[in-house]
């Protein structure tokens, strides 16, 4: 997971006359610091904090430009590490982008730490999202930056890459509230598919070190065995079980944050077993492949990928 940390203390009240209160922000700046480095187990403070100071940011940074006909009292230097990698700038947009970056992940662990209640974790999801789309607001008016900020957070294929991806996760709350209701294979197959094509557009926007965990594998498992589901109540029984066959010779074991998803999916091998006994005393039907599943990567083709690729 992301760690980011604040690595120096900016004190606002020494660079202008701001009209917000410049020594409230320097006080919750230097409270968010000290929530970081001691690892602040309230996450929902620490999120109220950085929410303020993040709206904070945001009227500071239009002050400065309204008024960037008058000289600063003092330059700031931003130092934040994300990872293990220092950010260094006195840029005011790096100061407006790395609190919502910040954000983003609080509202994904917070989602994370909300399962199994599938809906709350696709909410705190969805906050995500918001804060990376935000981000890709302010950098299409960040006009140049100097080549030392080329962090991934300072690229909008990035923030693409992790709105793709907490999409698949919301998809895959919504196919863990399916399979707990006991909704039609038809809809669960379609939710399925939603969770692949959101999966692959992750790894098409960025491919590399800061890739997100890869939901693909779960989201391909689920709509196989959807799908020999719908084969099977299509009366094209043999097709179903080799279907099942591969998606039980995948040995697809690794678990996923989903325990609704990771229970189903240990219930391949008791259905192959079930309908092979079926198919054998009563139907007859040839075991052979019907027509091959969608792909991941004629998926992506089918949509627009929402920011420049980069690949490893």
């Amino acid at each position: 997971m992301m760690k980011i940390k604040i690595k120096s203390t900016v004190e606002f009240e020494k660079i202008k006359d701001f009209d917000n209160d410049p020594i409230a922000i320097t006080r919750n700046r230097i409270n968010i610091q000290q929530s970081l480095d001691s690892e602040e187990k309230d996450k929902e403070l620490l999120i109220k904090q950085v929410e303020q100071y993040s709206k904070d940011m945001e009227a500071l940074f239009i002050d400065v430009v309204k008024t960037r006909h008058v000289p600063l009292k003092s330059i700031p230097l931003f130092y934040w590490q994300i990872n293990s990698e220092p950010i260094t700038s006195s840029c005011w947009q790096v100061e407006r982008i790395i609190p919502k970056v910040l954000l983003a992940h609080l509202f994904l662990e917070s989602g994370h730490a909300l399962l199994p209640d599938y809906k709350l974790a696709s909410a705190n999801y969805a906050k995500a999202i918001q804060m990376h789309e935000q981000i890709n607001q302010n950098l299409e008016s960040w006009k140049w930056k100097n080549s030392d900020l080329n962090h991934p957070v300072f690229q909008c294929a990035w923030h693409n890459s992790c709105i793709a991806h907490l999409q698949s996760l919301q998809h895959m709350s919504m196919l863990s509230v399916g399979i707990e209701k006991n909704l039609p294979a038809k809809t669960l197959f379609t939710v399925a598919e939603r969770v692949v094509k959101s999966s692959v557009l992750s790894i098409v926007n960025w491919t590399n070190e800061h890739e997100p965990e890869n939901t693909l594998p779960a989201g391909q498992a689920m709509q196989m065995y959807y799908s020999s589901k719908l084969l099977w109540d299509d009366s094209k029984y043999g097709n179903s079980i080799f279907c099942l066959q591969q998606l039980n010779n995948s040995k697809f074991t690794e678990k996923t944050r989903f325990e609704a998803i990771n229970a189903e999916l240990e219930k391949v091998g008791l259905l192959l077993s079930e309908n092979q006994r079926i198919n054998d005393g009563a139907y007859f039907d040839t075991v052979e492949m019907g027509e091959p599943l969608k792909s991941a990567l004629e998926m992506a083709n089918e949509s627009e990928i929402v920011g420049g690729s980069r690949q490893k």
